[in-house]
Formats: C-alpha cells, sequence, structure tokens
C-alpha cells in the first residue's frame, strides 16, 4: 500500500509499505528520476540534490512598484534559496536580501524602455526645475524695497 506522505518542493513523496521506503518520482524541466530510499530525510536531500543539478537559475530582474504612483525601484533576483526564497538585491547596491520574498514586494517585469523614459521624465522635470528657479530669480531682482517711513504716524 502506498500512503503519500507530504509534497515538497512540488514533489510527492509516498511510503511504500511493501518495501518499507519512501520513494518519489522527481520531475524538473522534462528530466525524471525515480528515488527510493530507507528514510524521509535522505528522499528529501535526493531532491534536493537533483534540483541542484538540473535545476538552470538565470537572474532576473524586476520593479518593486510603490503603493503611491510616484517610484519603483530596480531589483535584480539572483538566486534561489533551498528552502525555495529569493537572493535578491537592489540593482544599484552589493548587499543581498537573502530573506526577502518577491511575491510580497508588489514585483513588476523589469523593462528598460520604462527606465528611459523615466530619465527622460526625470530630466523635464530639472529643467522645469531650473527654468522656475530662473524665473523665481529674476522676479526676486524686480522686488523693490518698502520705504516703512510713509507709514508712520506723524
Amino acid at each position: 500500500m502506498e500512503i503519500k506522505i507530504q509534497k515538497y518542493r512540488g514533489q510527492t513523496i509516498i511510503y511504500d509499505d511493501l518495501e518499507d521506503k519512501f520513494c518519489c518520482q522527481i520531475e524538473l524541466n522534462d528530466n525524471i528520476k525515480n528515488s527510493k530510499r530507507a528514510s524521509l530525510k535522505d528522499v528529501r536531500k535526493a531532491i534536493d540534490q537533483f534540483i541542484k543539478d538540473n535545476l538552470e537559475f538565470k537572474p532576473f530582474d524586476f520593479f518593486k512598484k510603490a503603493k503611491e504612483c510616484v517610484a519603483f525601484e530596480h531589483y535584480r533576483c539572483i538566486a534561489i534559496r533551498t528552502d525555495g526564497k529569493f537572493l535578491i538585491k537592489r540593482a544599484n547596491e552589493k548587499f543581498i536580501n537573502s530573506g526577502a520574498c518577491v511575491e510580497d514586494m508588489n514585483a513588476m517585469v523589469y523593462d528598460p524602455e520604462i527606465v528611459k523614459q523615466c530619465e527622460l521624465a526625470k530630466n523635464e522635470l530639472d529643467i522645469a526645475e531650473k527654468a522656475y528657479l530662473e524665473s523665481v530669480k529674476n522676479l526676486y531682482d524686480k522686488l523693490v524695497p518698502l520705504d516703512l517711513s510713509l507709514y508712520k504716524s506723524k
């Protein structure tokens, strides 16, 4: 009789009481391996090793969307830990945040075109801000001092 024990890393582990072994058919990226071990720990280890050997993780970039529509940050996922969590870092920093969950970060697909458009918008803002400051400076130079002697009571 086969008894389903648990799902581990997307793989179903069963116990076969006729053979007194834990079994698992590991499937990953069209690769299949059958594993029969005497202990649950050994089956899990076999799954981990198979995934490690066959999983070709490719780092990816993503945006973290802010709650308000003001900004977004560029992040890079560099690896997946054995417990399934992502190793991520900000694109311009060396610091790695190993406990982050991309699902909780409001992650968005990275698009270099959006980065270019954001930089153009930022440049336009800088130009507009400089023009504003220049016009305020010109107006400031036009201010005439107030002669308070005109307002004193005689």
